[in-house]
């Protein structure tokens, strides 16, 4: 199996939360990416990391802080407009219900 090379851009605090979890498992964050993400795409029940740490108050210098991290929503590959009953795929999602919105407009605009 290839494997591709690509550069990600992580706020500090999630790359602290990689590496830690590396070390941890007593294993790379070069290895450690590659699992996460695939179990991420594959739906696996692996723990999330958390995105965004919970405010606490006065922790003691020592101890580490607490995370948690917004909900994850799993989304479909395609969409069933409730309007029309297409079938969109995500990607294109955006611009059909732009077109749903200015056939709204402009049926308001000829009442007018």
């Amino acid at each position: 199996m290839g494997a591709t090379s690509t550069r990600i851009w992580l706020e500090d605090s999630l790359w602290d939360q990689v590496a830690r979890m590396a070390v941890s498992e007593g294993t790379t964050v070069r290895e450690l990416l590659p699992r996460l993400i695939a179990g991420s795409l594959a739906g696996s029940l692996a723990p999330p990391l958390p995105s965004a740490p919970r405010a606490t108050v006065g922790p003691a210098a020592d101890e580490p802080s607490v995370t948690a991290g917004p909900p994850v929503v799993t989304l479909a590959e395609a969409y069933r407009c409730g309007e029309c009953g297409a079938q969109i795929k995500t990607a294109g999602l955006s611009a059909h219900l732009g077109k749903h919105l200015r056939e709204r407009q402009a049926a308001e605009t000829e009442r007018s």
